[in-house]
This record gives structure tokens, C-alpha cells and sequence, in this order.
């Protein structure tokens, strides 16, 4: 049950790095661009979503909006904060239910191999465009 749990975990984190990756790299080759709010998936545009106006000078959009609430200014830091959480829990999950040294290790390797799955399967196949 714990290493479902942990896989799963691991798989979503991965699916989480591939979009971060196909919208910064090949947004335009992508679904995204197909979805309603091209300032919060375009890349080009998106960051800007931070400072009022658009415009680093003017400072931020709202408190916060550039340190630790940026996940709410644009779709890459969205799934950045997603993939961190979920491997942070994964990690918590890990740690507590660790028998012995093998058994971390083996837990690691396996979730790291789940981790490249599901960003292989994102980044290649279901955002691909």
C-alpha cells in the first residue's frame, strides 16, 4: 500500500516537471495553446502576471504575488508547486515507513524510475499538441 502511495505520488510529480517543460519549451507545439487564458500558459507573457501592470519596475501584482504565492501567477509555477508538494509528501511517506537502509534505498530508486515515467509520458505523448 505505502509504495502505491509513494508511486503514485512520484508519477504525478513527474507528469507535474513535463508540462513545466513543455510550457517553457515548446509551448507553442503544444495543447496549451490551445486553452482560453494564453496569459497564464504562455510562457513569453506569463511571467509578467506578477508585477502590476506587467511591469517588474511598478512591483508586485498583489502581496506576495513574487515569492511564496507566485504558483498563482502563471501555469509553470502553478506545476512547480505542485510537483514540489508532491514530492515533499512523497519523501514524508518514505522517511516514516522506512524498515532499514535497503528497503530507503530501494523505495528511492523505484520512485525516482516512476518520477522519469511520468514526466516521459507528459512531456512525450499527452501534452505534445
Amino acid at each position: 500500500m505505502i509504495l502505491s502511495i509513494v508511486l503514485f505520488l512520484t508519477v504525478c510529480a513527474g507528469f507535474c516537471e513535463g508540462v513545466m517543460d513543455k510550457l517553457q519549451f515548446h509551448y507553442h507545439k503544444s495543447i496549451f495553446v490551445n486553452f482560453k487564458n494564453d496569459l497564464f500558459w504562455n510562457p513569453e507573457h506569463s511571467w509578467k502576471n506578477k508585477y502590476k501592470n506587467g511591469n517588474p519596475t511598478e512591483g508586485e501584482r498583489f502581496r506576495f504575488s513574487t515569492t511564496f504565492l507566485v504558483s498563482l501567477t502563471d501555469g509553470w509555477h502553478f506545476f512547480k508547486l505542485l510537483r514540489n508538494s508532491l514530492l515533499f509528501f512523497s519523501l514524508v511517506v518514505i522517511g516514516y515507513h522506512a524498515k532499514d537502509i535497503v528497503y530507503l534505498i530501494s523505495l528511492i530508486v523505484i520512485s525516482r524510475t516512476f518520477y522519469g515515467a511520468g514526466f516521459w509520458m507528459s512531456y512525450n505523448y499527452i501534452f505534445k499538441g
